[in-house]
Parts: structure tokens; C-alpha cells; sequence
């Protein structure tokens, strides 16, 4: 019995307060759960939204604009493709395709979400405003 009372009180020990397991559980509760309003988002000029959906870096907007273009540039092409993986699939089997997808992304952009807002909802909402402007102006 002593045996079983040394090992529950070692596994005690591990979720204490100052234990490393608690500290780091801590800080992915902290991770997941911290509001995210500024991200980026890339400029693309064929497909079907006009801005790539927000990352988290200026690197995941334009990953996020390269599978957009391409996704445009495979169906004008008649290829199909896999919606399951497809960034990954993408730069497998069709290299080229990303690489000609750099020609139509533009600039990157720093944007702040409003609280709650999803990046989608963003995306919607930036992109009707965009357009409404471009309309004013014609």
C-alpha cells in the first residue's frame, strides 16, 4: 500500500500549480482561447473574392492567395482537385500553377477583425465595402 500512496502523491505533484505540465496547460488554454484582431490578408486579382481570407502573418495571407488564384486557375483549366489537403496537393502536383499564382497576388494588407467576427464574416464584410468604393468612384 505504501507503494500505491508514493505514487499518488508523485502524480499530485505534477499538476500543482508550479509544475511544468500545469504552466504549460496554462498557456494553451491562454493560446486558444486570446482574441486574434490583427491579422493580414493578401490582394489577388482573379478568383472569386477580391482579398484572401485574414492570417495570422504576412506569409499565411499570401499561402492563403496562392491557394485562392490557383483554385481559379485550376478550374479555368478544366483540372480537377481534391478539397480535402488541397494546399498540399496543390504543391505536389501542380508547382507550376503556384508559382504563375504569384502574378496576380498583390499587396498585403494588416487588418483588424471586430471582436467575434470570424475571418470569413471579415472577408465578406472588407470585401463589400471594397466594392461598394470601387463602385462610387466609376
Amino acid at each position: 500500500m505504501e507503494k500505491n500512496d508514493e505514487k499518488t502523491r508523485s502524480h499530485e505533484n505534477l499538476f500543482d500549480d508550479n509544475s511544468l505540465i500545469y504552466i504549460a496547460a496554462q498557456y494553451t488554454i491562454h493560446m486558444k482561447t486570446r482574441k486574434k484582431t490583427t491579422q493580414y490578408i493578401a490582394h489577388t486579382s482573379i478568383g472569386f473574392w477580391p482579398f484572401s481570407t485574414p492570417r495570422a502573418s504576412p506569409v499565411k495571407a499570401i499561402i492563403a492567395a496562392e491557394n485562392q488564384v490557383s483554385t481559379a486557375l485550376l478550374k479555368s483549366r478544366g483540372i480537377s482537385f481534391p478539397t480535402e489537403f488541397f494546399g498540399s496537393w496543390l504543391r505536389a502536383n501542380h508547382s507550376n500553377i503556384v508559382a504563375e499564382s504569384h502574378e496576380y497576388i498583390g499587396e498585403v494588407r494588416q487588418v483588424t477583425l471586430l471582436d467575434g467576427e470570424t475571418q470569413r464574416e471579415f472577408r465578406r464584410r472588407y470585401c463589400s465595402i471594397c466594392h461598394q468604393e470601387d463602385m462610387e468612384m466609376a
